[in-house]
């Protein structure tokens, strides 16, 4: 997942918190990326991105926990566990920490 995107799920995520049960849509002029999100009732958010100059779309759910998994603008699938910060996806590449403690392989 690209960092940009993790970072706004992560701020749509987090706003979904404050306010509950959500929808909406935004758009970014200068990335050409489109994002519209859902959260149901039980916290959980989707979000459905599309960039409008290369015609790549990706996914990310979260759960009211703050794990999330999803699909990246290539195809790869990805998970991510907030307990732990154990990442992982398709291609093979794995994480674990949070920060400058972070660890991939």
């Amino acid at each position: 997942m690209k960092p940009f995107l993790f970072a706004a799920a992560g701020i749509l995520f987090f706003a979904s918190l404050a306010i509950g049960f959500d929808s909406g849509s935004s758009y970014d002029y200068q990335t050409g990326n489109s994002y519209r999100w859902f959260t149901d009732d039980s916290g959980n958010t989707t979000i459905n991105g599309f960039n409008t100059r290369t015609g790549t779309v990706w996914q990310n759910h979260i759960d009211s926990k703050g794990n999330q998994h999803g699909m990246d603008s290539s195809g790869n699938v990805w998970r991510y566990d907030s307990n732990t910060g154990y990442y992982d996806n398709s291609e093979r590449t794995t994480c674990r920490g949070e920060g400058a403690a972070r660890r991939c392989w």
